[in-house]
């Protein structure tokens, strides 16, 4: 028996060898040391299953009443089985391992940041003006700039200028890009105007929080949250979900292999949906998954602009529908993001604080170069001083970069 399938899926309640009676002989009989995560009887010594669920736990002599002509007993020489572990927040269509361009988190100066994306590029042949997508950029660490690399937008400008760049940040919230993606920006029209200094005070007024710049106002290349998909960038949801489709059971396999045998899929877009579809047509779906269904607003706007939030409800109530009788997956949760990310941008001129929701002010950091050249935080601002107090009350007076 693999190593990995001692993890058993101890989904139905424990009962006691004192209470247990065979009236049928069981499908499985498993003889190990099993814990039960019993504050009373943490531990036995078998366990007996019968149509997919457990009937038994207890003592090997005890188990032995389940066992009949046709049941099949494993004996795991006193490995230890587990509960199945159950994943409360989890995105399982990025976890399989796929041939693409990956950072796999390391931290990378902006010079070789340009190099990789560049080696992308080449490696896998991709046609001047489609997307270049970039996975799992450390948008936290490292990103140290020079003379030649003052920006992320500089950085991959020299990677290419005829292919628009994406890098996803590792955390799903962040996004770095070059030139040509950041003209791609489409305002209420639809037209492609970009980000620039003079639509970030216009048109994209709304999102210019989530765009970062330089002294001159600028966007640096950075841009977070929803001002990533203005400029019709792909998701990290479903960047790769093509390819994973190939061969869906990758996913529960490499689930399975760890010992997790629930989860929650913590942003289900309706493009996901085929992929449970297909992982449970094909009887590969062995986790049980309740999805958390997510909706962008942006694609639900009417012709007047208002977000149509009781068809976004009519959606989500027929999917919930859907699979209201199904025994693997429900989709009963409904995901909405109402405030930002707690990560700030000290590399953008002036550095970018979070705007996630707080109950205190976040201490505004002064940030400086060590003696090595490395940014460093020398102190913070004193919001409470004559100066801070006179700008927040003004703060028209102090737009400019001067």
């Amino acid at each position: 028996m693999p190593r990995h399938a001692a993890i058993i899926l101890m989904n139905a309640m424990l009962l006691s060898a004192a209470s247990a009676t065979a009236n049928t002989p069981a499908d499985l009989v498993v003889e190990a040391r099993i814990y039960t995560a019993s504050a009373h009887h943490p531990y036995a010594d078998a366990l007996a299953v019968s149509g997919g669920r457990l009937v038994y736990v207890g003592s090997k002599s005890g188990a032995a009443r389940w066992i009949g002509p046709a049941t099949k007993v494993e004996d795991l020489h006193g490995n230890l089985v587990l509960p199945g572990i159950i994943d409360s927040h989890i995105h399982p269509s990025g976890i399989v391992d796929l041939d693409v361009c990956d950072l796999d988190s390391k931290a990378k100066s902006l010079a070789e940041l340009t190099v990789f994306v560049r080696d992308c590029i080449e490696r896998y042949k991709i046609p001047a003006g489609e997307w270049v997508n970039v996975r799992q950029w450390n948008f936290s660490d490292n990103n140290q700039p020079d003379i030649t690399h003052p920006s992320l937008r500089a950085a991959l400008d020299l990677a290419s200028t005829r292919h628009p760049i994406q890098l996803l940040g590792n955390d799903g919230h962040h996004g770095a890009f070059n030139s040509l993606a950041l003209a791609r920006a489409k305002n209420a029209k639809g037209e492609p105007i970009g980000f620039t200094r003079s639509t970030l005070a216009t048109d994209f007024a709304g999102v210019a929080k989530l765009v970062g710049i330089d002294a001159n106002g600028e966007p640096n290349g950075t841009a977070n949250e929803e001002a990533r998909y203005i400029m019709d960038a792909t998701s990290m949801l479903f960047v790769d979900l093509p390819e994973v489709m190939k061969a869906p059971e990758r996913i529960t396999q490499r689930l399975n292999s760890v010992g997790i045998t629930g989860m929650l899929d913590a942003a289900v877009a309706p493009e996901l949906l085929p992929l449970y579809d297909a992982l449970e047509k094909s009887g590969t779906l062995t986790v049980r998954a309740t999805l958390a269904q997510w909706y962008d607003p942006e694609k639900y706007r009417n012709a007047s602009g208002a977000i149509d939030y009781e068809r976004m409800v009519r959606e989500a109530s027929a999917v919930r529908a859907k699979y209201a009788n199904d025994p693997l997956i429900r989709a009963d949760v409904v995901k909405l993001f109402a405030d930002g990310v707690l990560e700030g941008n000290p590399y953008a001129v002036p550095p970018t604080l979070p705007e996630v929701a707080s109950l205190h002010a976040y201490l505004q950091p002064i940030f400086g170069k060590d003696t090595q050249g490395h940014l460093t935080v020398t102190g913070y601002v004193d919001t409470g001083s004559p100066l801070c107090q006179e700008v927040q009350a003004h703060a028209g007076k102090y737009g400019t970069p001067a």
